[in-house]
């Protein structure tokens, strides 16, 4: 006789269908990105620079290395097959204190921009159903619970900026503003890979 197993109802966790979602929306830019690294034989993280450079300008491997949440060894190695390549090049600046910056060629420039344009068609969508705000103001709360637990990195998040602040405006409104740029913040102004960003000093729980 077949027997028909019953399967049990099973009472899903807020919390965890939310990181799924979160799963799945981080899988779209991923595909981006594996669809342009395959185009030009690249590695999906060579692609990620490229289009960080495109939208900072020229950035340090430290710098890029923090943007990208990576160890500085990494991003180095990713730098220096596309400078091979002919992708980017890097200026070192004079001085005693000088640096070694990494810079867009033409060439790289045409990658990032084949990014941005793939990235702007899925933003516009974003746009035109009008959820664009609340889910930017949603997930910097987010990721700043996260990196309070230490289960995240905060750089770029305006969240867990030393230099954000939010705005009591009464009637249960809030705004938000930045003493960096000494001005008011929308919620789509709000950044998660701000190149001026400095950590908030999180206080130590007091010893009881």
């Amino acid at each position: 006789m077949e027997r028909v197993m019953k399967e049990e109802t099973r009472k899903e966790v807020p919390g965890i269908v939310l990181l799924v979602g979160m799963e799945r929306v981080s899988s779209v830019i991923q595909h981006i990105f594996r669809l342009l690294s395959d185009r030009y034989g690249l590695s999906a993280l060579q692609v990620q620079v490229l289009h960080l450079l495109y939208r900072h300008g020229e950035r340090t491997v430290g710098a890029l290395s923090k943007l990208l949440g990576l160890s500085a060894s990494t991003v180095s190695i990713s730098v220096s097959k596309l400078e091979q390549a002919g992708y980017v090049q890097k200026m070192r600046t004079s001085g005693p204190r000088a640096k070694v910056y990494v810079m867009l060629t033409a060439t790289g420039r045409e990658v990032a921009e084949a990014v941005d344009r793939r990235l702007s068609r899925v933003a516009a969508r974003l746009e035109r159903a009008g959820v664009v705000k609340d889910a930017i103001v949603a997930l910097q709360r987010l990721i700043r619970v996260l990196w309070e637990s230490g289960l995240a990195t905060g750089v770029g998040v305006c969240w867990t900026c030393e230099f954000f602040e939010i705005e009591e405006k009464g009637n249960g409104q809030v705004g938000y503003r930045c003493r960096y740029l000494r001005r008011s913040l929308s919620g789509e102004e709000l950044r998660f890979d701000c190149p001026d960003y400095e950590p908030e000093v999180q206080e130590e729980d007091e010893l009881v």
